[in-house]
């Protein structure tokens, strides 16, 4: 195929290459990003921040200085489609680590920027407002990538940590934009205050969703949660009886038939990376029907480490619950959720029947 034929077929066919691009991306991500702190998850995402910075460098030169050069037009042709497919891979590699950080409940607000960024590049022709985009959504991926590398990197969680990620994210932003004007000083002087207009705002918006505990608690994930009737530790496992429950039962809320003074146990395993020590909380809340809320009637925390592939395991105990419907959150300690079990309590005379399970 001739060069002529090959541009006029990309031209042509340029939108569905990019989303095409995205998807490739996206599954590629699927199949690597396994566990947060691995050195490759790593890898791959800060592979792909330096393509997306590489290419917007390379995408800004060719504005300023047209290619003339048949190599370099060549080169020049496929850049966007490299750069659309480093930033599919890196913001879908961000939903995938994010939307396994904490429930959906309380995290869709965050999970649905991500949606709406990733689509946005594609509905701006114009270079200017590709410059403006692309800054902030580089400064988005700054932001989104260090919010949960520098947890990992200090082996703690904290609103401290969360304002370094921010201001690490600032800088690195103005230090792209200082050396995009070495290339055309005039061209980003046009963009610049839009760039840093839309940075703050992003900047403002992401803090908020942190101090409204909306942000996803990542690097933190739920494996696994459930309310038992009896759990002991054996070995290197722990063994839980528990009434048996249909599949949909994670949807619907359990039952759990109770007698007078009868304790149930409250178990969690909560992902950490290696060398993360934190602390979550196990809050037993009941819905008062009176009252149209949940009340909290206990908050218990417990220290968790990280490193263990099947999470941090843990449980809390509450005893002589009232009847009606509960929930357990599993959250951080400032209040981040990480899961939630919702279970109704019912009054019963005798045990029910109980099957075991092997909580590894």
């Amino acid at each position: 195929m001739a060069f002529s034929d090959l541009r006029a077929f990309i031209i042509r066919y340029q939108h569905q290459l990019s989303i095409g691009s995205f998807f490739v991306g996206f599954t590629i991500d699927t199949i690597i990003l396994k566990r947060i702190d691995l050195l490759i998850s790593n890898l791959l995402l800060f592979t792909y921040l330096s393509v997306v910075i590489l290419s917007m460098v390379l995408l800004h030169y060719a504005a300023a200085h047209p290619p003339r050069r048949e190599w370099w037009k060549r080169v020049h042709l496929y850049i966007p489609f490299v750069a659309q497919f480093a930033f599919g891979g890196m913001f879908s590699g961000f939903l995938i680590f994010y939307s396994q950080a904490g429930s959906v409940i309380a995290s869709w607000p965050f999970l649905l920027i991500i949606v709406g960024l990733l689509f946005g590049n594609e509905f701006l022709r114009n270079y200017q407002q590709r410059l403006t985009y692309q800054s902030l959504l580089l400064f988005f991926c700054f932001f989104s990538f260090s919010i949960y590398a520098l947890p990992i990197f200090l082996g703690r969680m904290g609103d401290d940590v969360f304002e370094l990620s921010g201001g690490a994210a600032l800088l690195l932003i103005a230090l792209f934009l200082y050396l995009l004007s070495f290339i055309d000083h005039k061209r980003v002087q046009t963009s610049l205050w839009n760039i840093i207009l839309g940075s703050f705002v992003i900047y403002g918006l992401i803090t908020a969703l942190y101090f409204s505990n909306t942000l996803p608690p990542i690097p933190l994930a739920l494996k696994d949660i459930g309310v038992y009737h009896s759990i002991e530790r054996s070995e290197s496992d722990y063994v839980a009886t528990g009434e048996p429950a249909p599949w949909y039962a994670r949807y619907t809320g359990v039952e759990v038939h109770l007698r007078p003074n009868d304790v149930l146990y409250a178990y969690s395993s909560v992902f950490a990376p290696t060398n993360l020590a934190t602390s979550v909380v196990h809050e037993w809340q009941y819905y008062d029907e009176l009252r149209g809320e949940w009340v909290t009637e206990a908050t218990i925390p417990f220290p968790i480490s990280g490193g263990r592939d099947g999470g941090y395991r843990g449980y809390t105990t509450r005893a002589n619950l009232r009847a009606g419907l509960w929930r357990i959150n599993v959250e951080t300690a400032r209040g981040q959720l990480i899961g939630r079990e919702v279970f109704t309590v019912i009054p019963s005379s005798s045990t029910p029947a109980l099957t075991t399970r092997i909580l590894r």
